[in-house]
């Protein structure tokens, strides 16, 4: 585990936000498939949840390996070698300001960081909610409209019956 104060002293950037965004995918889509599992029909009727969700685990893992990444970033000051390095290295290191970020007094690459770490956080929040990628609850279904399902099924029952009827 990093020790962010002895972190925060290095004068060598060493997480790029390109690569701890890749990172952050890989951990929401591990979630996306843990997700899945979690909705499928081998669930058991004790759990909602089966034994092993390896999706699950590898997202829990993929997580806290990201967050242990950027423990630095609370304690992080403009005073710190770290910060400095940061600075000197965006350049090179080929840091944009990301889309839509507000103006701050922080450089674009401590600022990519802390937003990746955010929404770090808030996924993890949503995965002890117990909640789905999408933020629902377990054996959620989706309400539409009777018309909805009509011009959806009626289509498909007409071929149907036509199946049968050359059988």
């Amino acid at each position: 585990m990093l020790i962010p104060q002895v972190t925060c002293q290095q004068a060598m950037p060493f997480a790029h936000s390109d690569q701890c965004s890749m990172v952050l995918g890989t951990a929401k889509f591990y979630y996306f498939q843990a997700s899945l599992v979690r909705a499928s029909p081998e669930t058991d009727d004790k759990t909602e949840v089966p034994a092993k969700n390896e999706p699950l685990e590898r997202c829990y893992i993929t997580f806290s390996r990201l967050q242990n990444r950027l423990l630095f970033l609370d304690t992080l000051k403009p005073e710190d070698k770290l910060y400095q390095a940061y600075k000197d290295a965006e350049y090179n290191m080929r840091i944009m300001p990301r889309a839509g970020a507000q103006p701050t007094k922080d450089i674009s690459a401590i600022v990519a960081l802390k937003e990746i770490q955010n929404e770090a956080d808030l996924t993890l929040r949503q995965i002890s909610a117990q909640v789905d990628f999408y933020g629902h609850p377990s054996g959620y279904v989706p309400r539409a409209s009777h018309k909805f399902y009509s011009t959806l099924l009626d289509p498909l029952l007409g071929s149907l019956k036509w199946q049968k009827l050359r059988i």
